[in-house]
């Protein structure tokens, strides 16, 4: 098996300007690879080792180091170039926010209009109301 190659894996969620400066930076000083690798799924997915991965940065490297990474993700989605993997990453937590806000109002309507805001995520469960998000937080939201 040849050597591992010398790589900072960052699974922060950090700024693209930051995570393509921390690679130009890695690559030119001291010539180690950096790989943005964020990370979503949660504490529940975290404690199973079941992670969904966005890896940023050389896919020469990030395919080397697959055989590490499946320890955290069961799910390791290679993007692109150094950063694309932190754009990944904002552009989930922008669509569960807005999921979450859309829950926070949708849970205000209905108690404001006289429905037990409560019964909704088992009421939304069978059909296309439901989500993983709804699943999660509904009960504990409403």
């Amino acid at each position: 098996m040849p050597p591992l190659p010398q790589a900072i894996v960052d699974f922060s969620t950090i700024g693209l300007k930051a995570a393509r400066n921390f690679g130009a930076t890695l690559k030119d000083s001291h010539g180690v690879t950096y790989i943005d690798a964020p990370v979503t799924g949660g504490v529940v997915e975290a404690e199973k080792g079941a992670l969904t991965m966005f890896a940023g940065g050389e896919a020469a490297a990030v395919e080397d180091l697959m055989n590490i990474l499946k320890y955290m993700a069961t799910d390791i989605i290679y993007m692109g170039d150094c950063g694309t993997g932190q754009i990944t990453k904002i552009c989930n937590q922008v669509m569960f926010m807005a999921t979450m806000v859309t829950m926070a109002e949708m849970l205000k309507l209905a108690e404001n209009g006289g429905v037990a805001s409560q019964s909704l995520p088992e009421i939304f469960s069978a059909g296309f109301g439901n989500s993983r998000r709804l699943e999660v937080f509904g009960e504990q939201m409403a």
